[in-house]
């Protein structure tokens, strides 16, 4: 369970979803979306603006994994496990809304392990 192995696999997931939510936001539309072809300007939008979001995490967390103890990576790997486990929430309600289609339950289960993993990261790093 090192910390430099779960700020790279973290940093991983985040720019495939973020280069995937702004270069291929159709595939992931067919992907995950239910009726896909609902897609309005705005939820593209939206979808370019979260990608952006998630290079930058994902560039914070490659930058961060090299560095020692400090509250500014403990700040990082809380503010990891905090989205890891609201976007699980978040999918796990889209899905049972319907909006989601099965293939949501993947990235639920990805981002659970990767909270959980952080979580327990969390409480064994301290700064002194």
């Amino acid at each position: 369970m090192r910390i430099k192995l779960f700020f790279l696999l973290s940093a991983l997931v985040c720019l495939f979803f973020g280069v995937s939510m702004i270069f291929a936001q159709e595939a992931m539309g067919d992907t995950y979306l239910v009726t896909p072809e609902e897609m309005t300007p705005g939820l593209r939008l939206t979808g370019l603006i979260y990608g952006v979001l998630l290079i930058g995490f994902g560039v914070g967390l490659l930058m961060v994994r090299r560095a020692s103890m400090s509250y500014g990576r403990r700040a990082m790997l809380a503010a990891t496990v905090v989205s890891d486990l609201l976007v699980a929430a978040v999918h796990i309600y889209a899905i049972s809304a319907g909006w989601e289609n099965a293939m949501g339950w993947s990235t639920v289960a990805l981002v659970v392990v990767l909270g959980v993993w952080g979580c327990l990261l969390l409480m064994r790093e301290k700064v002194d």
